[in-house]
């Protein structure tokens, strides 16, 4: 799907239908099963190369519309969408379950709320906020994250970060099922035509 196909918007109801983009290095088949019907709206990214996950969050950022991401191994609940276009809120996100992985430290199972797995950002919350996606500004303010691209794993802790200490948390939607992979295993699929 490109981008020019996609058909977000106000629906007849009021309900705001943001662009749904899917970042992925090995999509799921229960993420694509779950989106098929919003397939107007969704667009599928590859992010497989280096940085390519922080090109596309700086992207959507800097564009100041509406969005919502769904990562490549989550699963969307039958309202999580809907839940997601009626909120007034201006950051929301779905939590999910996620288990350390092998070199990982903290805690072995925790329920993520304020990662990108499952998010949706208003506009009115990104021109509050161009900051999040500022690389200078990011740097000044941390200069170990060293030179962007920044690595798919300091997306998560960027946003989160910056808007965290600005906003406390977002607004919290029904938990959505993460499909987490073990080391070497391979999920594959595509959107279904």
């Amino acid at each position: 799907m490109t981008a020019g196909r996609l058909s977000p918007g106000v629906a007849a109801d009021g309900a705001v239908r943001a662009a749904i983009y899917v970042p992925y290095t090995d999509l799921h088949p229960a993420t694509l099963a779950a989106l098929e019907p919003e397939r107007d709206r969704v667009e599928l990214v590859d992010v497989s190369e280096d940085g390519a996950y922080w090109h596309l969050f700086e992207s959507l950022w800097r564009r100041g519309e509406d969005f919502i991401l769904v990562e490549h191994d989550i699963e969307v609940g039958e309202s999580t969408i809907e839940s997601f276009d009626r909120c007034p809120k201006s950051w929301c996100t779905a939590t999910y379950r996620w288990q350390r992985r092998e070199g990982y430290r903290g805690p072995s199972d925790v329920i993520l709320w304020h990662a990108l797995g499952c998010v949706r950002y208003r506009s009115e919350l990104i021109a509050r906020h161009p900051e999040v996606a500022d690389t200078r500004w990011l740097r000044a303010r941390w200069p170990h994250l060293g030179e962007p691209p920044f690595d798919y794993r300091l997306v998560d802790a960027i946003q989160s970060e910056v808007l965290r200490r600005r906003l406390q948390q977002p607004h919290l939607h029904a938990r959505v099922t993460h499909h987490q992979r073990i080391a070497g295993e391979r999920a594959g699929g595509e959107m279904p035509r």
